[in-house]
């Protein structure tokens, strides 16, 4: 019946727009006209509920709808935050414990401390966190006793070698074996110990930090090298020079280029030569040494792995050089002691490159 007097209503004014409010319902009907003549009558009604926004004006109804909007918004904004803020958190540990922070936990944030499923995840996390810490504490501390307990019967056994073979007179040759066996020995153990205080987790070499010339630091260890790879035929280079200082401990940043520059000279054919490379400080602040050898480089699906301890490319290759497998981890292990990083990868004309960076500066 409200539709139809409307109706009525609009067809029988000279207004184009009749709008009828009842007890149920708010109507709104409009004529319109064709080009041919005719008349129709467009009509829109609202429940009672929507009543009140019939009966405003447009631009208190676009007001109204807007502060709805920012409000919802709000409320939805609040109610993601208290979702994602302990996700993040978990995700935050979750990468420092993949970098090798193996003392975070999350228990203790308080976004953690909810009561329901994340923080269930959050304590389970943390008692992973802390059996793993663990069993790496315990698996450090039984390499470095072994390798300490090794230490003083290796030394009885060298000195008695060296008694036996200033008495034989004879026989030489095998004594001289004997010791370099003795020697390589000694050389692998003290490479654990220093790999084992590396990855100790109360292993603070920030405390031995000292301000270091890294271009002499380089000027040394090549002038070392190249005197050792003489006797092979093969030479040691700087091919650049950059003058620039890092702080650090300086016998661990010469045993770490060390171990670089004499993995290289192992490897690059004899009559060639290892280079060494300083490149100035990035726009990051880090100082960079590249060692390249001329050798036959590395498999691209061995490269990931070069830094890994005991990794071997090719057994044999390894053996015959003398190799042990912890030089490259020493040395990755040195670099991210001292807020650096050390890589590996094949260089386009031949051989293998690998690069150390470190922050520079005082």
């Amino acid at each position: 019946a409200d539709a139809a007097d409307a109706i009525g209503r609009v067809l029988a004014s000279d207004d184009d727009t009749e709008r009828m409010v009842s007890r149920n319902s708010s109507i709104l009907a409009r004529k319109l006209r064709s080009a041919s003549g005719g008349e129709y009558v467009v009509m829109w009604e609202a429940p009672r509920v929507l009543r009140g926004a019939a009966q405003l004006s447009p631009l208190r109804l676009v007001s109204r709808l807007a502060a709805l909007v920012l409000t919802s918004g709000l409320v939805c904004w609040l109610l993601t935050w208290q979702i994602t803020r302990p996700i993040a958190a978990l995700r935050t540990a979750a990468r420092q414990f993949a970098g090798g922070d193996l003392s975070v936990r999350v228990g203790s944030k308080p976004e953690l401390r909810r009561g329901d499923e994340l923080s269930d995840l959050a304590a389970d996390f943390d008692g992973m966190a802390s059996r793993i810490e663990a069993l790496i504490a315990s698996q450090q501390q039984l390499l470095a006793d072994i390798s300490h307990e090794l230490r003083s019967p290796l030394a009885r056994l060298s000195l008695a070698l060296d008694l036996a073979r200033r008495r034989a007179g004879e026989n030489v040759a095998e004594y001289e074996r004997m010791d370099r066996e003795i020697q390589r020995l000694d050389a692998l153990i003290g490479q654990l110990l220093l790999l084992a205080r590396l990855q100790a987790p109360g292993h603070a070499p920030a405390a031995a930090f000292e301000r270091i010339d890294l271009r002499e630091l380089v000027r040394e260890v090549a002038q070392d090298a190249g005197f050792e790879a003489q006797g092979a035929g093969r030479t040691v280079t700087v091919d650049r020079e950059v003058d620039v200082h890092v702080r650090g401990n300086r016998g661990l940043l010469r045993s770490a280029l060390e171990n670089v520059v004499r993995n290289a000279v192992r490897y690059t054919p004899a009559g060639t030569a290892v280079s060494i490379a300083m490149e100035p400080v990035d726009a990051a602040g880090r100082a960079a040494i590249v060692v390249r050898d001329r050798g036959p480089g590395v498999p691209a699906e061995a490269l990931a792995r070069l830094f890994d301890p005991f990794f071997r490319v090719d057994e044999a290759r390894h053996r015959a050089s003398g190799g042990i497998g912890l030089g490259l981890t020493i040395t990755r292990q040195a670099m991210q002691a001292h807020g650096g990083s050390a890589t590996a990868q094949n260089h386009p004309d031949g051989g293998l490159a690998v690069r150390l960076e470190l922050p520079a500066g005082v």
